[in-house]
């Protein structure tokens, strides 16, 4: 089992913020970077990969929202910035 991170690469910074999702690698389809969805005959699998592709999808448009929100002010995106933004998302209390 591996970890799941999303990384934003911007200018020469890399904004890197786990997903709390997790797979192991023989699930893992590393061109599109998302669990596998063409398992035949592992239902569970299937639909454990499935929701987890759900929970990603989530945060990549969390971070689109972000960077977004800042394009729209003409403000250029920090690390801290982003990862304050993902957090109120993400480690809601």
């Amino acid at each position: 089992m591996f970890l799941i991170f999303l990384i934003y690469r911007f200018g020469d910074k890399k904004f890197v913020y786990s997903t709390g999702e997790s797979i192991h690698p023989d699930f893992w389809d590393k061109t599109t970077q998302r669990a596998k969805t063409n398992l035949k005959g592992n239902k569970t699998q299937l639909e454990s990969n499935k929701a987890t592709n759900l929970q990603l999808e989530r945060y990549s448009v969390k971070l689109t929202e972000v960077l977004a929100g800042l394009k729209a002010v003409n403000e250029q995106p920090t690390i801290e910035y982003i990862r304050k933004e993902m957090d109120k998302e993400f480690l809601k209390d």
